[in-house]
């Protein structure tokens, strides 16, 4: 048997794979050295050395997946408590390298609910709990209904672990699935309530395609003077050439005749063409900046034929190409209409606005800072540009400004301890804006002056009982000055957002609320 073995191991200690030397090795794995066929086996497999590195393999493996295992059950139970409990799981070797979570076409599970508790009642409870026999518990489970929040407490926290257990699970299999790949794909789906795994298998992402190429911007001046160039091309100062250009937002179109009417008694001339396309060039900028605030534009427009030099633009009139007729002989000719306006210059409209920051009161024994506040108004506007991109605009509003100022307790008896309260701030005011703005295309900065009037004010004391204390806050005579200092987005002339933030709060001896920290948000519509 040696004999016939030798040649044999005599050749493998040289090719045999790893895989066929394992199968010798092990069955030699626990037998004693006096063995000859084992030893000879281990001399030639280098048994040891081959046992070591499956051993390692394997704690590789098992790391990998301990690793794969821990990173995806606190992905996958955060997931599907969002109600998305279809995923799609990338590994590269230990790490969880992407998760594509989605929703399931079903509405998502609910928690528990729990009955909630009054502001004062934990501490109550507390008491309750820990004297059962006093005569006050009986009556604080009543009015709070402590048995009832424990309870519902304990049912939530239940579910949640559940969960929990549910979505490790989900992981500990998907981890397991994948155990023998470097590198898995797997879809899987979770039931919404459980968080236990429902379905579980490999998918074949689809292949990325490159985006197309994003289209060429349009031009508008390009086009115009090409437009002109082409439908005046005769050449002719002897003839006028009568265009109809038509805007709808980006798209745009043209028509064009040519009338037999002459610019001028002399000759008719020819001109170079870089004379004639410098003109078009200026002609189609005039054109651009009479239809540049309106969304639709409709414009008849007149060119000499030859120097392309504009001779007039108006609207469209229904006709094209337009010609005056000429009055009949002996008939007194009719006195030339007034121009029509170019363009907009007044809007009128309303505003609506929105604060939110923080505000600070003192007086007397209160000096409190509040982060919870809102101010808010609506209102009529009306707006005058004094140049294409700069405006002045002025309005009259109604505003309403609540602040919860924080809270603050007071000592009611050694069984209630403490009771908190809340001391909030209402206030009604007229408010001027006056309001600059000055930019370029479609943003701007602005600055804002806000007068204010106050027309009511409040301070309220809630203890969260049924009664409420509250007195008047401000002196009726109160006059308030805000400065704001931002910048806006002018999307048309009709509609412009403002974003501002506020840089002082003056106001008179009376008002004891004063604004630190504002930002505000405001909508104007105008036609």
């Amino acid at each position: 048997m040696q004999k016939f073995l030798l040649p044999i191991f005599l050749f493998a200690g040289l090719s045999l794979a790893n895989e066929m030397c394992l199968e010798l090795c092990e069955p030699c794995k626990n037998s004693s050295s006096e063995d000859a066929t084992c030893t000879k086996v281990f001399e030639a497999c280098k048994c040891a050395e081959l046992f070591q590195k499956v051993e390692a393999e394997a704690a590789a493996k098992t790391q990998r997946t301990n690793a794969r295992r821990e990173a995806l059950g606190n992905s996958l139970y955060e997931e599907c408590a969002q109600g998305k409990c279809r995923a799609r799981i990338w590994f590269e070797g230990a790490e969880l390298t992407k998760l594509e979570a989605k929703k399931n076409h079903f509405m998502p599970a609910k928690e528990p609910e729990v009955a909630p508790l009054r502001n004062e009642c934990p501490e109550l409870c507390k008491i309750a709990a820990n004297d059962p026999e006093n005569k006050m518990a009986a009556q604080i489970e009543n009015s709070c209904g402590c048995a009832a929040h424990v309870k519902d407490s304990l049912a939530l926290v239940d579910f949640r672990v559940e969960r929990i257990k549910g979505a490790n699970s989900a992981a500990d299999d998907v981890a397991k699935f994948c155990e023998a790949e470097e590198a898995c794909k797997v879809e899987i789906e979770l039931d919404d309530e459980t968080f236990k795994l429902t379905s579980l298998g490999t998918f074949e992402p689809k292949p990325e395609f490159e985006p197309e190429p994003e289209p060429a911007k349009f031009n508008r001046l390009d086009y115009i003077s090409e437009a002109i160039s082409e439908a005046c091309s005769f050449n002719n100062s002897g003839v006028t050439c009568d265009i109809r250009f038509t805007f709808e937002g980006a798209q745009l179109s043209y028509r064009s005749a040519a009338n037999s009417s002459t610019t001028s008694a002399a000759s008719p001339l020819r001109y170079a063409e870089e004379v004639r396309k410098a003109a078009a060039v200026q002609a189609a900028n005039e054109i651009n900046d009479y239809c540049a605030t309106d969304e639709t534009c409709d414009v008849d427009v007149s060119l000499d034929g030859g120097s392309l030099k504009l001779l007039s633009l108006a609207p469209h009139r229904g006709t094209f190409p337009y010609k005056e007729a000429e009055p009949a002989k002996n008939e007194p000719s009719k006195p030339a209409q007034e121009p029509e306006e170019k363009k907009q210059y007044s809007y009128g409209g309303f505003m609506l606005y929105a604060g939110f920051g923080s505000w600070s009161y003192s007086k007397d024994y209160f000096d409190w800072v509040s982060s919870n506040g809102v101010d808010a108004g609506i209102g009529y506007l009306h707006r005058w540009y004094f140049y294409k991109w700069g405006s002045f605009q002025l309005g009259l509003n109604v505003n309403y400004n609540y602040v919860d100022l924080g809270s603050d307790s007071y000592y009611v008896n050694l069984l209630l301890g403490s009771i908190e309260y809340d001391l909030l701030y209402h206030k009604i005011s007229a408010e001027v804006p006056l309001q600059l703005r000055l930019g370029a295309p479609y943003i701007y900065g602005t600055f804002l002056l806000a007068v204010r009037k106050q027309i009511w004010s409040v301070l309220v004391i809630d203890d969260g009982d049924e009664t409420e204390y509250s007195y008047s806050a401000l002196a009726g005579d109160d006059w308030n000055f805000q400065g704001y200092l931002g910048f806006g987005l002018e999307l048309s002339r009709h509609f412009l957002i403002d974003f501002m933030w506020n840089l002082f709060d003056l106001g008179t001896a009376g008002d004891y609320v004063e604004q630190d920290d504002l930002f505000r948000l405001q909508l104007n519509f105008a036609w």
